[in-house]
């Protein structure tokens, strides 16, 4: 859902949903030890940016108020956000 025109300049290709995430920790024949979302304030800015105005890059000022809000980010380790705009994945092979 986060994909859009600031992923494109950058050249990216797709966002990974929840079940892409762990087909592929799957299909690397791994075993999933964790899986969380990440970075909530960012996803809200990410969405407001490239979803909302359809920006292509990002504003300085939007570096600025987003290292503002990054002591939210600490907060999620106290209340495991309901979205993100990344994944940390642990994972190791079995056995």
């Amino acid at each position: 859902r986060l994909f859009g025109p600031l992923d494109r300049s950058m050249d990216r290709f797709r966002r990974y949903d929840r079940d892409r995430v762990r087909s592929l920790i799957d299909e690397a024949g791994l075993e999933m030890v964790s899986l969380e979302r990440f970075n909530a304030p960012g996803a809200a800015g990410w969405a407001a940016a490239g979803g909302v105005l359809r920006r292509r890059r990002i504003r300085t000022w939007q570096v600025r108020l987003f290292l503002l809000l990054m002591p939210l980010i600490r907060l999620e380790r106290l209340l495991p956000p309901p979205f993100g705009l990344s994944w940390i994945v642990v994972a190791r092979k079995p056995g």
